[in-house]
């Protein structure tokens, strides 16, 4: 499940690149919101507790012990807000650019304390995940940190 994780981690990255902010076109930049949100919601939810036949963090690390907290919860959301016409899309006020734009930083940073922890307690996945293979961004526990400085 490592490649479906750092898949989830490079289209954050390359969002967060180029961003919902330039001079496209609405439709697009629409579609990088929505595409930005799915990927950090797949994020969100493998660094939690394990769903189901969801993968999880704790697969990896078993003593990381990582919950998201209410504003990541939010993400729950997206099902009546995104995927579905929920009635929840009525409620007045959410704007999922600016949740986006403040939460990407925070996911970016809780999984590279993740890779972090990954690389102490198994070198072997770490350098698995991390290294540089064509049509993949490398992703390392120290460019996140990095990158988020």
């Amino acid at each position: 499940m490592l490649d479906h994780v750092h898949y989830e981690v490079q289209q954050l990255l390359l969002f967060a690149a180029r961003g919902n902010r330039n001079d496209a076109e609405q439709v697009v930049r629409n579609s990088l919101l929505e595409a930005g949100l799915v990927h950090i919601r797949g994020v969100i939810e493998f660094l939690g507790e394990r769903k189901g036949d969801r993968a999880s963090a704790r697969d990896y690390v078993p003593n990381w012990t990582w919950r998201p907290d209410r504003e990541f919860l939010k993400m729950n959301q997206l099902d009546g807000r995104l995927a579905h016409l929920g009635l929840v899309r009525a409620e007045p006020g959410h704007r999922w650019d600016e949740w986006l734009d403040a939460q990407l930083p925070r996911v970016l940073g809780v999984f590279a304390r993740w890779l972090t922890d990954l690389e102490g307690c198994s070198p072997a996945l770490y350098r698995q995940f991390s290294a540089a293979r064509p049509g993949r961004l490398q992703i390392t526990s120290e460019g996140l940190i990095a990158a988020l400085r």
